[in-house]
């Protein structure tokens, strides 16, 4: 009896210091990750901001999303001026810190922008992906994917991770896929920073679109949403779960990624 008294103790003395430890961790990195987390926002969105007027929108009832009653999402739209929708979503649960923005074109022919950055403790993942949801490519086309190739290959000191598989896998046509350290989040964003000036400069080539154009423009964009709603998707499937496909739907189409 003593000696299972004496496991049982030491059992629950792991567990304090176990859990001891990750507060530990919890309050030395988390904010510096909240930091590190804003100012990629802040970067992203003063980018864009430098080429187009940015006016934030009332996203409603999805201000603050909640997933499973534990995860919270402070959730931002803005109106980009001549291009289109743009959405942050931003949580912090403490051991884990992740953006995500989105810039989805509607009224000029350039491809559609995904930014995710995640920090857990020390470790950072990043994520560009520039999606080729565009009516046409052209020799400018080419030579924005050749100059976004160039940027990527600035930073092949950081390690590269793979994603997974997907159906979308096609449609993009550059993606940087980085983990690192905390040494590493000031290259990380100015890597987000050059590959996303690069698309802006060559947005401020294009004309806006004009009916007819704008409306398949729309409708591309609406087919990529759907398509991850549809054929599933790491991230549109815990929304799926969490909220139902109907109402993953509308906060898709409102907000996330909306086209109008």
């Amino acid at each position: 009896m003593k000696v299972v008294k004496k496991v049982l103790l030491g059992i629950l003395i792991f567990i304090i210091a176990l859990v001891a430890l990750v507060g530990i961790l919890i309050a030395v990195n988390s904010p510096a990750n909240v930091k590190a987390m804003n100012k990629s926002v802040e970067v992203f969105l003063d980018t864009v901001d430098d080429y187009y007027t940015l006016t934030e929108v009332d996203c409603g009832e999805y201000k603050n999303l909640k997933l499973f009653g534990i995860m919270k999402f402070n959730v931002k739209q803005y109106d980009v001026e001549g291009v289109g929708n743009l959405a942050v979503m931003t949580t912090n649960i403490g051991v884990m810190q992740m953006a995500t923005v989105v810039l989805t074109p509607t009224e000029r022919d350039m491809p559609l922008i995904s930014m995710d950055y995640m920090y857990m403790l020390g470790n950072r993942t990043a994520y560009l992906e520039v999606y080729d949801l565009v009516l046409e490519q052209d020799e400018e086309y080419a030579a924005l994917l050749e100059q976004l190739g160039a940027v990527r290959a600035d930073y092949d000191s950081i390690e590269t991770v793979t994603p997974s598989a997907a159906w979308y896998d096609s449609l993009k046509t550059e993606g940087f896929y980085k983990k690192g350290k905390k040494a590493d989040d000031d290259a990380l964003i100015e890597m987000m920073r050059r590959g996303l000036d690069s698309v802006m400069i060559y947005s401020s080539t294009l004309p806006e679109l004009d009916e007819e154009a704008h409306a398949q423009k729309v409708a591309l964009q609406k087919t990529y949403s759907d398509g991850l709603i549809d054929n599933g998707g790491i991230s549109t499937d815990i929304f799926v779960k969490a909220l139902g496909t109907d109402e993953t739907r509308i906060f898709f189409d409102s907000v996330l990624f909306k086209a109008d």
